[in-house]
């Protein structure tokens, strides 16, 4: 089989459904941080929004524990088991009461780090807000929609979500005083979001929630292992470094750093939609045809590049226009930055469809778990001496090394493994 036949006509209009409904996500996603991020760094200021950035940071350490690589373990499971609805619903009940027993133990160790730490302890209303998005996550089961391939569920669950966040900044957030409603704000919209996600898999897909065994609670808690290690080290070192940025400087630092880091997010999260919908169909082509899949992928790869490297050179170009526009000119000090992390979108494009889509999917997840640890573990090391040295210039540069490094690593593998 050619990788020309290797997606049929219908699985190739499933995927653009799918990556439209993605798409449409994040589009909106855009939209909402083009209107809501200048707002807020406006009225809030640099040092409040930094607070807010850094707890948000913090708390996204405790998201990626309860997430458990789930994202990618159990879309993939329920993908290759969404005909036999006894084993979807295994996996189903399985994830969620991990996430369950997850959750209780990081708000335990919450409580333990604000009783235990002054910096903590002196804003501490700041992270119990925040543990509300970990709370939604957890609830919500957007594995589950994409292991059966409805994506455009997921698109109105994290619109709710956005909306809810959004509407509420503007009608409530009036001085820098109201810091405090961003990360109650934030957490109420994945709250709600994550109850919707859970009442649609129930009443309308028919996934059924029971108690299961403790040999089907480790079976999936080992499955998923490489899976978390990697996701876990992949997300936080990125959230870490702003996080260690503020233990070094400070949160006004902080607070100029993080809108640079989210907006070259945000061009990175353009790839989501395509990864996202991609991820559970190429789970079952690789069982079918492992040459005809990789095919696919370097013609994916071909179409991708050149535009990222397009639309990385222009945020290059045109830094001045881009912080003006989202952030205001009192930003303007943070342009070196935004000029170090422009190209980081293109790096993290080969390290998905051959780290992600090739190497999950065929079987090396736990090598690539240990080129994600190794590249995370090496950006984190040099954060410390660089942001010493360079303030947040030095962490933005110990994210380029993360990415630079995972890169190569992926793509030596690939070559030698495939002798592309």
């Amino acid at each position: 089989m050619s990788d020309q036949q290797l997606v049929t006509n219908r699985e190739r209009k499933n995927l653009f459904t799918n990556i439209f409904s993605l798409g449409t996500i994040h589009f909106l996603n855009y939209f909402l941080s083009l209107i809501t991020i200048p707002y807020l760094v406006r009225v809030l200021g640099p040092e409040n929004y930094g607070l807010t950035a850094f707890a948000a940071s913090f708390t996204m350490i405790f998201y990626l524990i309860t997430n458990y690589g789930f994202n990618f373990s159990s879309t993939r499971n329920i993908s290759k088991a969404r005909n036999n609805t006894a084993k979807v619903n295994e996996i189903f009940s399985s994830v969620l009461i991990i996430k369950f027993f997850l959750s209780i133990l990081c708000f335990l160790l919450l409580l333990i780090i604000i009783s235990f730490s002054e910096k903590f302890k002196e804003n501490y209303i700041i992270y119990y807000l925040s543990f509300g998005t970990v709370i939604g996550h957890a609830l919500n089961p957007i594995w589950f929609f994409q292991g059966i391939e409805r994506m455009k569920y997921i698109t109105v669950l994290e619109l709710t979500a956005k909306l809810i966040f959004a509407s509420s900044i503007f009608i409530f957030i009036k001085n820098s005083d109201d810091f405090y409603l961003v990360p109650l704000f934030t957490s109420l919209g994945y709250i709600v979001s994550g109850i919707m996600g859970l009442l649609l898999a129930i009443y309308k897909f028919k996934a059924r929630l029971f108690v299961v065994d403790l040999k089907s609670i480790f079976f999936y808690l080992k499955d998923g292992w490489n899976l978390f290690i990697s996701s876990v080290f992949s997300s936080s070192y990125t959230n870490l470094i702003p996080f260690i940025l503020g233990l070094i400087t400070n949160n006004f630092i902080v607070g100029l750093f993080t809108p640079i880091l989210k907006i070259m997010q945000a061009i990175r999260g353009l790839l989501n939609p395509i990864s996202q919908a991609l991820f559970p169909l190429m789970s079952k082509k690789f069982d079918e045809n492992i040459k005809g899949s990789i095919g696919f992928l370097n013609k994916t790869s071909m179409v991708l590049m050149p535009l990222f490297f397009l639309l990385c050179l222009a945020i290059f170009l045109a830094s001045d226009v881009v912080i003006q526009v989202f952030l205001g000119p009192q930003f303007l000090d943070s342009k070196p930055i935004l000029q170090i992390l422009s190209f980081v979108p293109l790096l993290g494009i080969l390290s998905n469809i051959y780290g992600i889509q090739f190497m999950v999917n065929s079987g090396y997840d736990k090598q690539f778990s240990k080129f994600v640890v190794f590249s995370s573990l090496m950006a984190l090391i040099f954060c410390i001496p660089l942001t010493f040295a360079y303030s947040s210039i030095g962490s933005a540069l110990s994210i380029v090394i993360g990415e630079l490094l995972l890169m190569l690593l992926v793509l030596h593998f690939l070559i030698r493994e495939t002798k592309v």
